[in-house]
């Protein structure tokens, strides 16, 4: 996929897996850029998924996050779900929970730290048997009240998630609130 859109890539394309974002920082530029990446698609004989495309977007959930104008940032419904959580009653919901936070720990200030004693726990309930979630679904596992605590510290920095914010490379300054980036959401490939 890489190889394919080289022309595009990291400047007016992104790529995670058979998702595709393109963006511009302008109308007139996305509708080039746009037809630059049908007729590689058309090159290389790749086709979209019509249902998975949405075209002329100024914010967008892709990969678990929102991206428009604004920055980049998590998206606030996986943020509430995950705030909603229960403590953990076995090492597969845990597991779990760890798992779907360290997709997260980018922007989880004092990630390690704050994630250790949930870590050690899973670690010790799995440390005789396979990690495999089918496994850990069926070790139970109750939290004292310190890893309590700190499964309730996790979930509090979930909220304190500062925005990324886009930067150009002349000048290190970030777009205004109103700056409208146009972009392409989700595509697949086939």
């Amino acid at each position: 996929m890489e190889n394919c859109f080289a022309s595009l890539l990291y400047e007016h394309l992104l790529i995670w897996i058979d998702d595709l974002l393109l963006y511009a920082a302008d109308i007139d530029t996305y509708l080039v850029k746009l037809a630059e990446l049908f007729s590689l698609l058309n090159q290389f004989g790749l086709k979209l998924s019509g249902k998975k495309t949405s075209l002329y977007q100024t914010q967008t959930k892709w990969c678990g996050k929102v991206i428009d104008g604004q920055g980049i940032r998590h998206d606030p419904e996986r943020i509430k779900s995950l705030r909603a959580l229960p403590y953990p009653r076995t090492a597969g919901e845990l597991q779990q929970f760890v798992c779907a936070i360290n997709w997260m720990r980018s922007s989880i200030i004092d990630f390690a730290r704050l994630v250790d004693p949930l870590q050690h726990k899973l670690d010790s309930a799995l440390a005789s048997t396979k990690r495999a979630r089918r496994v850990a679904a069926g070790i139970g596992t109750a939290l004292n009240a310190d890893e309590r605590r700190a499964f309730d510290r996790v979930k509090d920095a979930l909220l304190m998630q500062p925005s990324s914010i886009f930067l150009t490379m002349k000048r290190l300054r970030a777009y205004s609130p109103t700056h409208q980036t146009w972009g392409l959401r989700s595509l697949s490939c086939k």
